[in-house]
């Protein structure tokens, strides 16, 4: 009974940040719904996932983070079968990456495509969070993206971003090795 309960308060909470939103006191129905859930589970990830999704909203990113690190560790360390959905994970490593957490990020979605790696857009997020801290995995993980959409097919979209973080990414690695190699070949000059 608290599950479904739960489940209705984050139903609402979706209805007043998409289709309500511009309705009175929106914010204030809103954040009282989160709240309600949270009192029915404290630690439950959907509804702490919600809350941080509201902080962003309100541009409170460090209770957000908080909040979305609390969702993330209440789940981490499950079996997969205790773990929430596949997509709610996907949406989980969006979130850090958003926060400026892409190595959280990295582990989740290194994690799900040992479940399923027939996935263009995990593919293409962990070669994204990988951007900001390991240009070379990012690369490789453009390159399997590349791959699997060439085996499964994607969105045109999602084809044009990954041909534009593979050009930036390999554009840094080049400039790395250009600077690695002109700062070699300085030492080496008379």
């Amino acid at each position: 009974h608290r599950v479904d309960r739960r489940q209705r308060q984050m139903c609402i909470r979706d209805r007043y940040m998409t289709d309500l939103c511009f309705e009175e006191n929106a914010e204030s129905r809103c954040g009282a719904v989160i709240e309600d859930a949270l009192g029915i589970s404290s630690d439950s990830p959907e509804a702490l996932q919600t809350l941080a999704s509201f902080k962003i909203s309100q541009s409170k990113n460090d209770e957000a983070l908080l909040a979305l690190n609390k969702s993330y560790n209440a789940w981490q360390d499950q079996d997969l079968d205790r773990k929430p959905s596949y997509d709610f994970r996907v949406t989980t490593a969006k979130l850090f990456i958003e926060l400026g957490n892409p190595q959280n990020a990295a582990k989740i979605l290194d994690a799900l495509l040992d479940e399923d790696d027939q996935i263009p857009r995990v593919w293409y997020l962990l070669a994204f969070a990988y951007s900001f801290f390991e240009k070379e995995s990012a690369e490789e993980c453009l390159i399997s993206c590349k791959e699997v959409i060439e085996k499964e097919g994607a969105e045109p979209e999602l084809i044009e971003q990954v041909e534009s973080l593979l050009a930036q990414v390999t554009s840094e690695l080049d400039a790395k090795m250009s600077s690695t190699t002109t700062g070699s070949m300085d030492v080496e000059s008379p």
